[in-house]
């Protein structure tokens, strides 16, 4: 296992994408600059994506799609959780945020990303759960309020490094980051 601290900075002034997994996410992809770093978010983005970067906070064993996806991932994984990770992301003073979302924008805020580039975060609100959803996956009323989310983001405006540099693609985030 490699130390986290070997990649501060390796993107330093290079566009990196954080995917997550809202109806948005296709249209975001084509609006990237092509040579933009790509970390995806649990097991979502790497359905229609090939990923630089996997970040997760959830627990592999509790999700059977997120197992598959970290076991199948041929690029680097990285999580706060023991023996999952590539990295150790001990001593780099990481914050995860209490999301996915959020460690991955720390971590791309950290490896120098400029600009880091929110992608299909559509914070859950009405509508298409994710990207790929059916019919059957709506959502009619939000997990949680849109100003709750977006509140838990505002933190990474004081959490991450260099955190004007972190724009939001399209959504809801936009309000808090600002767009592209």
């Amino acid at each position: 296992m490699k130390h986290l601290k070997e990649l501060r900075h390796k993107y330093r002034g290079r566009p990196i994408a954080i995917l997550g997994a809202g109806p948005s996410l296709p249209g975001d992809l084509e609006r990237l600059p092509a040579d933009t770093v790509l970390i995806g978010l649990n097991h979502h983005a790497v359905k229609i994506v090939d990923v630089d970067y996997l970040v997760f906070a959830d627990k592999p064993d509790r999700n059977p799609d997120l197992a598959a996806a970290v076991a199948a991932h041929m690029g680097k994984r990285i999580t706060n959780i023991k023996g999952a990770s590539d990295w150790d992301v001990a001593g780099t003073g990481y914050w995860q945020g209490g999301m996915s979302g959020t460690m991955a924008t720390w971590f791309a805020c950290y490896m120098g990303g400029d600009p880091v580039l929110l992608c299909g975060m559509d914070c859950n609100q009405p509508g298409p759960r994710y990207f790929y959803s059916g019919p059957d996956d709506m959502i009619t009323t939000p997990e949680f309020p849109l100003e709750d989310v977006q509140a838990a983001w505002r933190k990474a405006l004081d959490r991450c490094p260099d955190s004007h540099r972190i724009r939001s693609v399209s959504g809801p985030l936009v309000e808090v980051f600002g767009g592209l």
